[in-house]
């Protein structure tokens, strides 16, 4: 069974429910194309019957791919900062990192929740995943403001 995403479905977020682009109305088929099944997606798609083929395969050849969340993540320090449009906060299990583990072992879970709150952030990211880009300033930040010090990083990290 091969899945695709419709091409004519956009996410709506943060409800994470797909919304037909065509008609402005939820997706019954929540934007999932079974490229085995056919007869489903023409019976429960939602788009004029006269471009639900058009659809169907546009949607298999990747045409017109929309971003979205599925199977992806949502990083909480993306969304805390609210830089990024809604739809760039998501990310691949692959982007994420935990900032416990790009630091030191010798520091603690509770230590870096202190340093978080001392420096005014949200201290859920010391245990939180979040993503690379995200990690990457956190750090350059807590650097930068001396609530860290180079020694506390990973050797390899240097």
């Amino acid at each position: 069974m091969k899945i695709t995403t419709c091409c004519k479905s956009r996410l709506l977020l943060p409800i994470d429910l797909f919304e037909c682009m065509l008609t402005n109305s939820l997706c019954n088929l929540q934007a999932i194309i079974d490229e085995n099944d056919k007869d489903s997606f023409l019976r429960y798609c939602k788009a004029p019957d006269s471009i639900k083929e058009k659809i169907f395969i546009d949607s298999l050849l990747g045409q017109e791919n929309n971003p979205s969340s599925i199977g992806k993540y949502l990083c909480i320090s993306c969304d805390d900062s609210n830089l990024f449009p809604i739809e760039k906060r998501y990310h691949y299990e692959s982007e994420l990192v935990n900032l416990l583990d790009e630091v030191d072992y010798d520091i603690s879970a509770r230590e870096l929740k202190r340093i978080l709150i001392k420096s005014n952030l949200n201290p859920a990211l010391a245990n939180m995943q979040i993503c690379k880009s995200c990690c990457k300033m956190l750090i350059e930040n807590l650097l930068l403001n001396n609530s860290l010090n180079i020694n506390q990083f990973k050797k390899e990290e240097l």
